[in-house]
């Protein structure tokens, strides 16, 4: 019993020993990484050191809602470098939708389309996915119809552009390819997106089919993280209720 105790303080000593090490070691490596990284950024050229900021600055400030802020920040990334960071354009096409600002983010997104053409289709698609919002908020719905067309047939993980498609089948009346395309975006996304069960109520809504709408209704109340989104399914389901 004796040396089954002493074998157990040794165990813990070791334990202990071991878990001290780490730390130190840990701490070593954190320590090295806060010395190298300013130095290493002093070294890069100075257009690519500055669009990385200005990207991580937008990214910070749209996490916190600041949208036009944001915007700002990503104008700024993709402009200071001449290597053309495309994901700070994109960005900055989405913040521009967010702000209502439809011509420049047409303006945006068509420039990258049409001249640079990036080889990364994910990308490329998003970049579809903004112009079809920006045409949609300019009302050519033909336009946005082609924008979301596309950028499908570059990303079948896109679900977003499976979103404006449907609504895009649905403001034309082709509500059967509108409740095709939005299911199908509810089955890509693993997480349900809740903006493609609103959408697919909408189109339930259209044919008639309140039953399924409600569902849906209950279900983008439950999820949806946009406030102004809410309250228009929220909206809807009164009126369903109400007739």
């Amino acid at each position: 019993m004796a040396i089954e105790r002493k074998s157990g303080r040794r165990f813990k000593q070791a334990k202990s020993q071991s878990r001290n090490t780490f730390n130190l070691g840990t701490f070593k490596v954190l320590l090295v990484f806060l010395v190298l990284i300013p130095i290493v950024f002093y070294f890069i050229a100075p257009e690519i050191r500055n669009s990385f900021i200005s990207y991580q600055t937008g990214q910070i400030y749209e996490r916190f809602h600041k949208i036009s802020t944001a915007k700002r920040h990503y104008e700024s990334a993709y402009k200071s470098s001449e290597q053309k960071n495309l994901k700070a354009q994109w960005k900055f096409a989405q913040m521009c939708n967010y702000l209502e600002e439809y011509n420049s983010a047409l303006k945006a997104t068509t420039n990258v389309i049409e001249e640079i053409k990036p080889a990364d289709q994910a990308l490329l698609s998003k970049f579809y996915l903004e112009q079809g919002r920006a045409n949609e908020g300019l009302e050519d719905f033909d336009a946005a119809m082609i924008s979301y067309s596309r950028g499908a047939k570059l990303d079948a993980d896109n679900y977003h552009v499976l979103i404006g498609l449907g609504k895009m089948y649905r403001v034309k009346g082709d509500y059967k390819r509108s409740r095709k395309t939005l299911e199908d975006a509810v089955n890509i996304h693993k997480l349900r997106s809740p903006e493609a069960h609103y959408e697919l109520a909408l189109t339930y809504i259209a044919e008639n089919n309140n039953a399924d709408a409600l569902d849906e209704l209950d279900y983008a109340l439950s999820q949806l993280p946009s406030r102004k989104l809410k309250h228009k399914a929220q909206q809807k389901k009164n009126e369903i209720i109400a007739n």
